[in-house]
């Protein structure tokens, strides 16, 4: 008798195929051959993540359409089966996956749309954390600020596109003017992706801004992603963007990191 474990792996794999049995499976139902049992899984496992990607992705399916969106999520769901128990899990590649589908060359940038997408879901289903000690950062010593290292929320992202992707996705949201005009040329989108009230938000920050937000995600410290900001960006002045971002709850935690 073949092992239960291997009979879920031949049920998954199976799954995964447009049609067809079990391999070396010969049982029937009371009512179905198990050929036909297989494809009724089948169907309710592709419509569940096809309605995941749609519900991590409704500006991406607003924009190409739901025919295409079924297209799109096929051949996605064919190159990458879901391997998490949690259906929010699932979608992940798809922005890395777009720009390799010839299908949606037509419109280079939907791969950047998607990640920012991505990031708006992992912000709604992020964690909740405390919001950053503001009094504990304020007992600091001034010669001790450029040692702080801090720790952003979980549901906060960066994500720079050279198209413009919040302007995309602002006028693909409840509510918005249906008579918006989008200027693909309008330059690099550099933006920062929270969480407030339950709902995903996005800044866009400038140049420097990103930069210096950037360096500290990477675990620079306060005095290290100032110095590196700096050397292109000479007016560059953290005492502005700091109090906003710790304002805003973009970090949770802070740090001190001693120099040896």
């Amino acid at each position: 008798m073949q092992p239960f474990a291997d009979t879920l792996d031949d049920f998954s794999r199976s799954l995964g195929h447009s049609a067809g049995a079990m391999p070396g499976a010969s049982a029937r139902t009371t009512r179905y051959s198990l050929e036909a049992a297989l494809d009724i899984y089948r169907n309710n496992w592709r419509h569940n993540l096809r309605a995941a990607l749609a519900g991590a992705y409704p500006v991406l399916e607003q924009v190409v359409g739901t025919e295409f969106f079924h297209h799109l999520a096929s051949r996605f769901m064919e190159a990458h089966p879901s391997t998490s128990g949690n259906l929010h899990d699932y979608g992940a590649a798809l922005p890395a996956f777009l720009h390799g589908f010839a299908a949606a060359q037509s419109l280079p940038y939907l791969p950047d749309l998607a990640a920012l997408e991505w990031a708006c879901h992992r912000a709604y289903f992020a964690q909740d954390e405390n919001p950053l000690d503001l009094q504990a950062l304020a007992r600091v010593p001034e010669d001790e600020l450029e040692q702080l290292a801090f720790a952003l929320h979980p549901a906060c992202a960066l994500l720079s596109s050279a198209w413009p992707v919040a302007a995309i996705w602002h006028a693909h949201q409840p509510g918005a003017p249906e008579d918006f005009h989008i200027d693909l040329d309008a330059g690099l989108c550099r933006l920062l992706v929270g969480r407030s009230e339950g709902k995903a938000t996005l800044t866009e920050l400038a140049a420097d801004e990103f930069l210096w937000l950037s360096r500290i995600c990477a675990g620079a410290t306060l005095g290290q992603a100032t110095t590196q900001t700096l050397e292109s960006h000479p007016d560059f002045n953290p005492g502005t963007l700091l109090p906003r971002l710790a304002l805003n709850g973009t970090f949770v935690r802070f740090t001190l990191e001693y120099q040896t």
